[in-house]
């Protein structure tokens, strides 16, 4: 007889799903138990350090947290039905379900949670009977109002921020732009979402930078600008040119075949050589599938291909994508000089913040004074700002104060 496992979660978790469908789907006999405050707040940070669900429980005692952590210990422990198939055309559709639920799932689902009064009226229910389930309705409410203040406080950390929406959709249109002109798959305008979430700030172990995620050798040789003042890396459009650069020149490396290409992307096109080298001594097929490629690289072209099958037919998959205007959003402006950027952003009648989403390579408090002499800003926003600059004497476009 198999011994029972202890799942503490909630049902409104979208964690706790994946745990639970997990366990069901393996057959793994366990007991549903709903946490309330005090598990929460006292038995989880004791027994493994954080306030997060889901919790396993082992038969013996072990408590598990995190449902990639948990499921990779289960899977050791009971091999038989395992989730991840060993054939690469099934392998490449479990990783596709995977990346949509742990990857991209996550922001919408805040959205639709946080952004509907509705929806957060029924958290709020929910969550107020789970913690307190032997308290009145209206105490469970006010209680898990804390909580809810807790997670909303995240949307900006996943990207759900009304000012990041219409730039992602800007550089979206931009990228199609750029692959349309070099006759390049327009799937790669969704590398980046891979490479970095479209986060043009996000920046790796690695020291890769930026929505393309270069490294700054890598970089250089492309003739991306990296200094005290600017980092090019960060530049949408700078980024994006060098990187269509380098994923051409790859391209042509390995006769076309765009997914080795990919694979040279993320990995080094030196180890991908090896790989192909390797498997030709040993009369093996060269093709991405057939390679022994490091761990992370084998993953990373099927969740392109994932993305461009959920872009390519979103309603067989149950999701809905808002359509981008093929047309302009933003403004690229020549200012001629150097500039203090809180001043540029006060022409432009836009908060610093979203100043620097449209324009993330800048370092320091102005632009470099060698140049790029460039902002980009909403289109809306471009004629008042070059009027204004205009008006405004060179001399005191920088103040040293």
């Amino acid at each position: 007889m198999k011994r029972t496992y202890r799942l503490y979660g909630w049902h409104l978790s979208y964690f706790s799903g994946k745990a639970r469908a997990y366990l069901r789907y393996k057959g793994i006999p366990f007991d549903d138990v709903a946490v309330n405050a005090w598990t929460l707040l006292k038995r989880f940070p004791k027994k493994t350090g954080a306030t997060a669900m889901p919790v396993v429980v082992t038969p013996e005692g072990e408590w598990l947290q995190d449902t990639t952590a948990i499921i990779e210990q289960l899977e050791r422990r009971h091999p038989e039905l395992p989730v991840m198939p060993d054939t690469p055309v099934q392998q490449m559709a479990a990783m596709m379900i995977e990346l949509w639920a742990d990857e991209y799932w996550i922001p919408p689902a805040m959205h639709y949670r946080w952004s509907y009064p509705e929806n957060e009226r029924l958290f709020l229910t929910e969550a107020g009977r789970a913690l307190l389930p032997w308290a009145p309705a209206f105490i469970g409410r006010r209680v898990a109002q804390r909580s809810a203040r807790l997670l909303k406080s995240y949307l900006p950390g996943v990207g759900v921020t009304p000012a990041q929406q219409p730039i992602m959709e800007a550089w979206t249109e931009a990228m199609l732009d750029a692959l349309e002109a070099r006759d390049l798959p327009r799937e790669l305008a969704l590398l980046p979402i891979v490479e970095s979430a479209f986060d043009p700030f996000a920046y790796s172990h690695g020291r890769a930078a930026g929505l393309w995620q270069m490294i700054p050798g890598t970089a250089r040789r492309f003739g991306i600008e990296q200094n005290w003042w600017y980092d090019g890396r960060r530049d949408v459009v700078e980024s994006t040119r060098a990187a269509l650069d380098y994923l051409e020149k790859l391209n042509k490396r390995f006769d076309g075949d765009w997914l080795l290409a990919l694979a040279a992307y993320n990995s080094g096109a030196g180890n991908v050589s090896k790989a192909i080298r390797r498997n030709k001594k040993k009369g093996k097929p060269t093709d991405y599938w057939s390679l022994d490629l490091p761990r992370e690289t084998e993953g990373y072209v099927p969740k392109l291909l994932a993305l461009k099958t959920l872009v390519r037919d979103p309603d067989s998959y149950g999701i809905t994508l808002n359509p981008i205007p093929h047309a302009p959003t933003f403004a690229s402006i020549d200012i001629g000089s150097q500039i203090d950027l809180a001043q540029a952003a006060e022409l432009a009648e836009l908060e610093m913040k979203d100043f620097y989403l449209y324009n993330p390579g800048f370092n320091r408090w102005a632009t470099d004074p060698q140049g790029p002499h460039r902002l980009l800003l909403p289109i809306t926003h471009a004629e008042k700002f070059q009027q204004r600059l205009a008006e405004l004497p060179s001399e005191n476009r920088v103040t040293w104060d």
